[in-house]
């Protein structure tokens, strides 16, 4: 029997397999899951492989699904929302990294193990959508009969890919029941997940966040968890837990509590901010298919509005006025606060001059395009909505175009001395504008 979805379905991950027998496997789940797998997303094979003996190329690997199927039950809160690896560069996403990169373990499919070789595929939420990359092998290994030829990356609807990583799960569970295998872990873990109720879903969801196992901390994590919860709510709550150092909460919450109140001691009033964020209102900002392509266009929009030539550097002082109270956490590098006529933001730390001006632009994006956002957080996490609003700040801040009149050559013939030149113009670091060069002019 064949088990899967339609390959040919864009943005999507396809398990396709077929029960075979294993009567020389030991132990009986293991040998009742015994199959030939393929895994898709979209038309690429993640489980294309050299097979050593035959010296030829297949698309399929001859394993047990249940330690697949176990691994994914066991770390189902991470796959759905431990978002911090996703500010780990993305080369650093391959299990030869697991060592030192510890968080690997929860997020890729070879840490699945038992004996067994399997793909080399790194799962990240990122909010709605979850980056998928899987890695080829870069030798042939001697314990390993096969290696892994496919290298990519793609973007899958987060709810489309808690789907299918549910289904395969649930078909390695039915076979086991259709051959007698009752009682093993993985029925035990997978009863858990879904018997949840709301509350223990919630607290699941925020140890994930936090890099926590929500099945193994001890009661002072559980309750600063609900403490958190208590005293935050909404998107400052989700921005909290995805950023805050996870043995000092109580100090984060703290740190939230009294910049709130120095926040609202010097907020003003700004008239240009109240028309900014009435046209903000009528941008599409949904209808950019990345998130940072989404930032782009709406950083556009306002520098238009504001009437400022790309090549002009765009004060944002007035707009977004500042203070500092240090959090002494890195993660939590600001809090602003949102009215309908101004904005105003309480830095982390004290910073450089172009660091602060880039933590400005990304708190004009949370005032002009978050409209219930009252309070908001500049964290050092990279969700989607971080990923625009960062967007949104490096092309307000240089944009693109602006970029390329000012270097007045090509973008691939500069120098690192263009840039930085280029950088010292707009006010900005040199990092800013090489990913800008990088991302928009190399493109």
């Amino acid at each position: 029997m064949a088990g899967g979805i339609d390959m040919s379905t864009a943005g999507d991950l396809a398990f396709v397999f077929e029960w075979e027998p294993a009567p020389a496997v030991r132990g009986n789940e293991l040998r009742e899951t015994w199959a030939r797998l393929e895994v898709w997303a979209g038309s690429d094979c993640l489980t294309r492989v050299e097979d050593v003996q035959s010296r030829s190329a297949r698309r399929s690997i001859y394993v047990s699904l249940y330690p697949l199927a176990e691994w994914l039950s066991y770390n189902w809160w991470f796959l759905k929302a431990h978002h911090r690896p996703a500010s780990i560069p993305a080369e650093m996403w391959t299990y030869r990294h697991a060592r030192t990169q510890t968080w690997m373990r929860r997020h890729n499919f070879r840490a699945a193990g038992d004996g067994y070789s399997w793909p080399d595929v790194t799962v990240i939420p990122e909010g709605a959508h979850t980056r998928v990359a899987w890695r080829r092998d870069l030798m042939l290994q001697s314990l390993r009969p096969i290696r892994f030829l496919s290298e990519g990356e793609t973007r899958i609807p987060s709810d489309v890919l808690e789907r299918r990583l549910a289904e395969f799960v649930t078909a390695v569970l039915a076979r086991l029941a259709e051959q007698g295998v009752t009682g093993t872990l993985l029925e035990k873990e997978w009863d858990d997940v879904q018997s949840m109720d709301d509350e223990e879903v919630e607290f699941c969801l925020a140890s994930a966040r936090l890099g926590l196992d929500p099945y193994m901390e001890d009661q002072s994590a559980e309750d600063a968890i609900l403490l958190a919860s208590e005293q935050l709510d909404g998107a400052i709550l989700l921005d909290f837990f995805d950023a805050v150092d996870p043995s000092s909460i109580g100090n984060g919450l703290d740190w939230i509590k009294d910049a709130t109140v120095r926040v609202r001691e010097f907020g003003t009033q700004n008239g240009q901010i109240s028309s900014l964020r009435s046209a903000a209102g009528a941008i599409p900002g949904d209808y950019w298919p990345r998130p940072w392509q989404a930032g782009w266009e709406e950083a556009r929009h306002i520098r238009a509005l504001l009437a400022a030539d790309p090549q002009d550097p765009v004060e944002l002082t007035g707009l977004v006025p500042t203070a500092v109270l240090d959090s002494r956490d890195h993660g939590l590098q600001g809090l602003g606060a949102t009215t309908e006529s101004g904005s105003s933001l309480v830095l982390g730390r004290n910073m450089v001059r172009k660091a602060k001006r880039f933590c400005q632009g990304r708190a004009l994006w949370h005032t002009l395009f978050e409209q219930d956002a009252g309070r908001f957080l500049i964290t050092s996490s990279h969700t989607e909505r971080q990923k625009t609003e960062r967007a949104f700040a490096a092309e307000l801040l240089a944009p693109a175009e602006g970029i390329e009149r000012q270097l007045g050559i090509a973008a691939d013939e500069a120098t690192v001395e263009d840039l930085d030149d280029v950088a010292e113009h707009f006010g900005v670091s040199s990092l800013l504008i090489r990913h800008q060069v990088e991302n928009q002019l190399l493109v």
